[in-house]
C-alpha cells in the first residue's frame, strides 16, 4: 500500500495541504479555513486540523497508519508556548509526534527550500526573516506585529504613504497624483478617505500597498523612494541575519524570498543591491518559490522522514 507524506501551510485567511504519493511522487491539494489560532481561536484551529485530516483520509481512502510524516508550517506559531499548545490539538489527527513537525510559516519555507545555512525573508501584509546553519541554530529578525514591527512589509508601505496623504490634505506637502489613485484604490472622496484613515484597519492599510508598487514603477518620485525604504529595511533584517551565521565554510549562501511585496521586480532588485552591500558578501543565491508553501513543504517533509 503506498506512503503519504503531508504538508500543511496554515495561514490566516486559509489553509492548504499537499498530500504527496511517495509510490507515484503525485501531490493532492487540500484547502480548508485559516489556522492562525490567534486569529481564529484556539477550537477552530482544532476544528481545522482535524477535519481537514479527516478528509483528507477520506477522500484518498487511507488512515493515519499510512502517513510517514507530516510538516506544519503555521503563522502564529512563533514561540516554544505556541508549540506547546498546538502540538496535543495535531496529534488528535492520529499522526504520531514522531511523524510531525511544526514550526512558524516562514521557517517552513526556510527549511524547504534553503539550505544551511540560509535564510528566509517574507513580506506580504507583515514581515518576517528567519536563518539557519549547520550548527542548528535558529535565529529570527523582525515579525513582531504591528505598529511597531513588520517593517518593509505591505502594512508598512501603506503607513509612509498613507501619512503623506494626510499631510498632503493638511496643506502640508503638495498634490501629488499618487493621492488621487490612493483615493481611487479605496473608492473614497478625499472627506470619506480622511475619515476612513481615524480608523483603518491592518488589511486595509496594507491594501494600498499595490497601488505605491505600481506607481514607483511608473516613476513616480515619492513612490520609489518609500519602494527603496522597504527593500532597505527588507535587506537589513537579512544582513543582520547573515552576520550571526556560521558561514566559514559555505561556498554560498541561500536567501529565500516570498510574500506579495517581493512580486515586484524593482523592489527586489534594490533589495538584492542592499543586502549585497549592507552584508558586504556576494554570494548569496537567491531563490523565489516557484511553488505554493504546502507544495515546498514537501520537500522538508521528504527531507525529514523519507530514509535514503
Amino acid at each position: 500500500m503506498s506512503k503519504y507524506l503531508i504538508s500543511i501551510d496554515g495561514g490566516g485567511t486559509s489553509t492548504e495541504a499537499s498530500v504527496y504519493n511517495t509510490d507515484d511522487q503525485s501531490i493532492a491539494i487540500f484547502t480548508f479555513e485559516g489556522s492562525n489560532y490567534h486569529n481564529v481561536g484556539l477550537d477552530m484551529f482544532e476544528k481545522t486540523i482535524v477535519s481537514g485530516l479527516n478528509e483528507i483520509y477520506e477522500a484518498l481512502e487511507i488512515t493515519a497508519d499510512d502517513i510517514l510524516g507530516m510538516v506544519l508550517g503555521l503563522a502564529g506559531c512563533d514561540t516554544d508556548i505556541d508549540k506547546e499548545k498546538l502540538l496535543p490539538l495535531i496529534l488528535k489527527t492520529g499522526v504520531p509526534k514522531e511523524k510531525t513537525f511544526i514550526c512558524n510559516d516562514c521557517e517552513f519555507i526556510m527549511y524547504s527550500l534553503a539550505n544551511a545555512p540560509g535564510i528566509c525573508v517574507v513580506s506580504g501584509t507583515g514581515s518576517i526573516a528567519f536563518a539557519y546553519d549547520n550548527t542548528d541554530k535558529v535565529i529570527r529578525c523582525g515579525g513582531w506585529g504591528n505598529p511597531l514591527s513588520d517593517l518593509g512589509s505591505g502594512y508598512w508601505v501603506g503607513c509612509q504613504i498613507l501619512r503623506e496623504y494626510l499631510k498632503f490634505t493638511d496643506d502640508q506637502v503638495p498634490h501629488l497624483p499618487i493621492f488621487d489613485e490612493v483615493e481611487a484604490s479605496f473608492g473614497m472622496t478625499r472627506q470619506e478617505l480622511i475619515v476612513k484613515c481615524t480608523n483603518i484597519s491592518k488589511k486595509e492599510i496594507a491594501s494600498v500597498a499595490r497601488v505605491v508598487l505600481e506607481s514607483a514603477e511608473n516613476g513616480d518620485i515619492l513612490c520609489r523612494n518609500i519602494l527603496e525604504a522597504a527593500a532597505y529595511n527588507l535587506a537589513n533584517m537579512c544582513a543582520t541575519l547573515f552576520k550571526k551565521l556560521d558561514t566559514e565554510n559555505a561556498p554560498s549562501v541561500d536567501i529565500v524570498t516570498t510574500g506579495s511585496i517581493f512580486k515586484n521586480q524593482l523592489l527586489k532588485d534594490a533589495f538584492i543591491d542592499h543586502c549585497e552591500k549592507q552584508a558586504n558578501y556576494k554570494n548569496f543565491n537567491f531563490v523565489a518559490p516557484t511553488n505554493s508553501p504546502s507544495e515546498s513543504g514537501i520537500q522538508l517533509a521528504i527531507k525529514m522522514f523519507v530514509k535514503n
